[in-house]
C-alpha cells in the first residue's frame, strides 16, 4: 500500500477505504496498459476524439462569439436558433469531455463487439449530439433526431453501469 503506516492502513482498512482502494487497483491492474505514461489508458480511440470534440466546441464557440454581442444574431437571445446553437457548443465541449474521461475509464475491453459498444456509443453521441443541435438550428424539423445521440448516450451508461457492476 505505498508508504503508509501499519497503523494508517489499520485505520483506513477498518473505515473500509483500504478495501476499495485494493479493489480499484485489482481491477484498474488487470486491465491492459495503454500507451500512455499517465496511467492506464484503456479506451484511446475516445480519449482522442474527446480532445478532437474539444478543440472544436473552442473554434466553433469562437466562430459563433463573433456574432453574439448583436442583439438580434441568430433571431435574438431567446431564440429557438440561437438556444440551439449554444447547446451544440456546449454540446461538443461537454461530451468531448466525456469521452476523454471514458479513455480512462476502468470498464473491461475485450475483442467482440459488445465490450465495445460504450465506446462506440459514447463517439456516436459526442458527435450526433452537436450536429442535430446546428443541424436543427438551421433546419427546424431536424429537431426530429434528437431521439439518435440521445439512444446511443443512454445506451453507453446503461452498458458501463452493467459492465461495472
Amino acid at each position: 500500500m505505498g508508504t503508509m503506516s501499519a497503523s494508517s492502513q489499520a485505520e483506513m482498512n477498518a473505515a473500509g477505504g483500504i478495501v476499495y482502494c485494493q479493489g480499484l487497483r485489482a481491477v484498474v491492474g488487470s486491465l491492459p496498459q495503454g500507451p500512455s505514461r499517465f496511467g492506464p489508458m484503456i479506451h484511446s480511440l475516445n480519449f482522442v476524439a474527446g480532445w478532437w470534440l474539444i478543440l472544436t466546441a473552442f473554434v466553433s464557440g469562437a466562430a459563433i462569439g463573433l456574432g453574439f454581442h448583436r442583439e438580434e444574431f441568430l433571431g435574438g437571445y431567446g431564440s429557438f436558433r440561437r438556444r440551439l446553437v449554444r447547446l451544440g457548443h456546449i454540446a461538443l465541449a461537454a461530451l468531448g469531455m466525456l469521452n476523454v474521461v471514458y479513455g480512462y475509464a476502468p470498464v473491461p475491453t475485450g475483442t467482440g463487439l459488445v465490450s465495445n459498444l460504450p465506446g462506440i456509443f459514447f463517439l456516436g453521441g459526442g458527435i450526433s449530439m452537436p450536429l442535430v443541435c446546428f443541424l436543427s438550428a438551421w433546419r427546424q424539423p431536424f429537431r426530429h433526431l434528437f431521439f439518435v445521440p440521445v439512444v446511443q448516450l443512454v445506451a453507453a451508461v446503461i452498458l458501463v453501469l452493467k459492465m461495472l457492476a
